[in-house]
């Protein structure tokens, strides 16, 4: 029989000896080891000198400073240690440039042939008001392929269907499994790990409803191939090119990409202002960038039920990732409009769902269970991948609609952020990748659907 105050006492005692074990591998594994071998070297010597010399710490450091062998051993593991250091923040930096072509100019002359979403008669009219006038240019085609609108009024689980083969597995071409070890080293500063994915190998309408037809892959599958299509591997192939057909994108049903189901999403408020994610500096993708209230991929296990997936798992899944990303509470959400499916063209054309909802909250309620959530200490590899970003800022409807600028790598608005128990308001650039700034335009075109148009 178990006491509380025995089991708790146990358990207290057992999470200490799991965060020394964390905390010891964390060591071992990081660029200061050296530093701290050496330094744990010395003090055994600096010890052992005190007990049988008798001679003071002071005179001990004396001596030890004089021995040119420790003070070169020590200058030299600082040295590499901040190199080390150095180097790894610099690719870190870059990282997403080395693995993705970021230059939207060479992917529009890639893919020539594809229609991308235009922004440009939606920034000429927003231009019009006196605060946008003099807004810095940048380029308003945005090089995502948007294959299919959906009304507001349809239901996930009435009018998606989705077939689904939970045996088919995505196979990796010969020329990704031959370069598997390099692809998957090119994420090395980011935070991944592998997962179970759904993949989409078709998608269209039939019988008037939309039709998914899905398999499986895995989240490191994904990680060789969509997200690494630009990595140069040698005689500067890349999986772009190798997998790739030039001017279009390779229909879903004939690619050989991994291919795993995401989706984004805007979440807004009861107040109506909708939340942008400050990205990690450790996410797989857009670091340091905003992105949508919710980018993610499809978690299998919210989305499966018995292995299958269906459309209410796709519902669930959502629902659930607004959950964990956004900490509201799921009660407070409303319903789930999924108004877009498109295909993500920097990532190989990977297939995305967007989507819009509305909670019971408000801005002020959501942003303080968000910094509540922070607060909290969580540290396993699964916890921290639930979270994209630690910060947020937000936007207004009213001024998506009068005053939000679209462009490729970027959208420009008025956007608040919660500042000393009150939302400040600033004005700059908001750095984004193309698939959450095609987003914000999907964003806009729905809000116009609903008569809520520009003034």
């Amino acid at each position: 029989m178990r006491f509380e105050g025995e089991w708790q006492s146990k358990g207290i005692l057992g999470r200490i000896k799991s965060r020394v074990k964390k905390a010891i591998v964390k060591i071992e594994k990081s660029d200061y080891v050296e530093v701290l071998i050496l330094f744990l070297v010395i003090l055994l010597i600096v010890i052992c000198m005190r007990i049988t010399t008798k001679k003071s710490s002071k005179d001990i450091a004396v001596a030890l400073i004089d021995e040119k062998m420790f003070l070169s051993a020590l200058i030299a593991s600082i040295i590499t240690v901040l190199a080390k250091s150095l180097k790894d923040s610099l690719y870190n930096h870059i990282e997403d440039d080395i693995k993705l072509e970021l230059d939207m100019d060479k992917i529009k002359r890639i893919y020539k042939e594809e229609k991308f979403e235009d922004a440009t008669t939606i920034n000429d009219r927003c231009k019009h008001n006196d605060e946008m006038k003099y807004a810095d240019e940048g380029d308003s085609i945005i090089p995502i392929v948007k294959c299919f609108d959906f009304p507001e009024e349809m239901d996930i689980k009435k009018d998606i269907k989705i077939d689904d083969n939970k045996d088919d597995y995505y196979e990796m071409p010969y020329y990704v499994k031959q370069n598997f070890d390099k692809l998957i080293s090119a994420h090395h500063s980011s935070n991944i790990y592998n997962n179970l994915n759904v993949r989409v190998k078709d998608w269209g309408f039939k019988d008037n409803k939309f039709v998914m037809l899905t398999g499986r892959t895995e989240y490191l599958c994904s990680m060789a191939t969509n997200r690494t299509m630009d990595y140069e591997l040698d005689g500067g192939l890349t999986i772009r090119k190798v997998l790739g057909r030039g001017s279009k994108l390779v229909p879903l049903k004939e690619s050989r990409l991994s291919n795993h189901l995401g989706f984004n999403g805007m979440v807004e408020s009861s107040d109506g202002m909708f939340p942008l994610v400050f990205r990690k500096k450790d996410v797989s993708i857009g670091k340091r960038t905003y992105g949508n209230s919710i980018g993610a991929s499809l978690k299998t296990k919210y989305a499966l039920e018995d292995g299958v997936f269906w459309a209410e798992g796709l519902d669930n899944a959502i629902r659930k990732e607004i959950v964990d990303e956004l900490v509201i509470e799921e009660d407070s959400i409303e319903k789930i409009m999924i108004l877009n499916a498109y295909r993500e063209v920097v990532e190989g054309g990977k297939p995305q769902l967007f989507f819009y909802t509305k909670v019971n909250m408000t801005a002020m309620e959501i942003q303080k269970c968000f910094d509540m959530y922070q607060l909290k200490k969580h540290g396993d590899d699964e916890e921290k991948m639930k979270r994209d970003g630690d910060s947020l800022i937000w936007v207004k409807s009213s001024d998506i609609k009068d005053k939000m600028l679209f462009y490729a790598d970027h959208i420009m608005c008025d956007f608040y952020k919660w500042e000393k128990d009150r939302f400040s308001v600033y004005k700059k650039n908001i750095s984004m990748l193309p698939s959450a700034t095609g987003c914000m335009l999907f964003l806009y075109n729905y809000l116009e659907r609903k008569g809520k148009t520009r003034r």
